[in-house]
């Protein structure tokens, strides 16, 4: 009996004893070559067990492993110790403890891992950024990407959707993974998966909070075009044209007049469901750029030496609706072309009555998701 007492003394028959009791599925191996089958292990929350193993070998509720001669209970996050395991969520970690542990862990509860990425792209093959069922998108080939380089779940989350034909400059999607990614040597990996006009410029971990929807106060758009100039067909991919005459003075003047706050009613494409056509924009300006600067010479963006300027409109708000610059753009150009004068323009930005509609979207090709603020 005494021998029995003391048995239940000893942490490696609690902790054995807590283990079988939760009952729950799946094998689990450990570095050592030894194994624990069946319904045994828990991670009994974010823990992990890290076990020094013994000699000697003998049977304990008809599970065959190692005596135990101590363990340690460890809360640490699972990306920083984990390296992926076999099948149904085992894991395996090769840390050392006092010369010679063995790590194991059980993840029944299949603790994630989080990471952010920045993304550059050349909309123009793709249908927006948003996954749909067999239609090429930015964010399917992102996901069919990372799902040849890693096993497990595996899900992603823009900080916004650009639609069909817009680019992006910097783009942020938030990786969640239940295998652990090494930041430093994925980068190129996902590059060399990923399609010519995708590009990643950053990994790295962040916390499982992270969301990529409110992460930032505001975000900024930059179009780009020019006015009656004849383009490479390349550069017409990036770069707009607009073949009027048009008064770039008053554009600029009616470009100044969207800061503030607004209501768009007149500025964008239905079809979405948004409770109000408010938003605020916090800065606005139209000024004539180095287009090479602007995309950061990037090899995505291709730009003759010989188009050494073109027009930005730069607009920065907290919110943009359905469409809403390529309309903006499309309204500064109705200015500069003297269809609309500046302060019927200024009444339209107030959301005043305008029975038909003056323009006709601008093309995507010359806009670009510059960067969140």
């Amino acid at each position: 009996m005494a021998k029995i007492r003391g048995t239940f003394k000893n942490p490696a028959f609690v902790f054995v004893m807590i283990l079988a009791v939760s009952n729950l599925f799946g094998d689990m191996t450990y570095e050592g070559g030894a194994s624990l089958n069946g319904p045994f292990l828990t991670s009994l929350g974010a823990s992990v067990a890290i076990i020094s193993i013994t000699s000697g070998v003998g049977e304990f509720l008809g599970y065959s492993l190692r005596s135990v001669s101590g363990f340690i209970w460890v809360g640490v996050s699972p990306s920083m110790m984990f390296v992926p395991g076999p099948d149904k969520g085992v894991q395996t970690g090769r840390y050392l403890m006092d010369g010679k542990p063995y790590v194991i862990a059980y993840n029944p509860f299949k603790m994630m891992n989080y990471y952010k990425a920045t993304f550059q792209y050349d909309g123009t093959n793709y249908f927006g950024f948003q996954w749909q069922k067999d239609i090429p998108t930015i964010q399917n080939e992102i996901n069919k990407a990372l799902s040849s380089l890693v096993s497990g779940k595996i899900t992603t989350m823009s900080a916004s959707r650009t639609d069909t034909g817009v680019h992006a400059l910097a783009q942020i999607v938030k990786i969640t993974s239940e295998e652990v990614i090494d930041c430093a040597s994925f980068l190129t990996l996902l590059n060399q998966a990923l399609p010519l006009d995708i590009r990643c410029l950053q990994i790295e971990t962040c916390e499982g909070s992270f969301n990529p929807t409110t992460f930032s106060s505001s975000k900024e758009y930059r179009y780009l075009f020019s006015n009656n100039l004849k383009l490479r067909g390349i550069e017409e991919r990036f770069i707009a044209n607009y073949p009027y005459e048009l008064n770039i003075h008053d554009m600029q003047k009616a470009a100044r007049l969207m800061v503030g706050v607004h209501d768009f009613r007149n500025f964008y494409s239905t079809g979405s469901n948004v409770k109000t056509t408010v938003r605020e924009i916090l800065s606005c300006e139209l000024s004539e750029v180095d287009p090479r600067k602007v995309l950061l010479n990037s090899e995505l963006f291709p730009i003759s030496e010989d188009l050494r300027t073109c027009y930005q409109l730069s607009i920065e708000g907290r919110g943009f609706l359905k469409h809403m610059v390529r309309h903006l753009m499309s309204g500064l150009w109705a200015v500069g072309q003297g269809r609309i004068s500046i302060d019927e323009f200024s009444l339209l930005l107030a959301g005043g009555p305008m029975e038909k509609r003056l323009w006709k979207v601008a093309s995507p090709r010359g806009l670009y998701l510059h960067r969140y603020h």
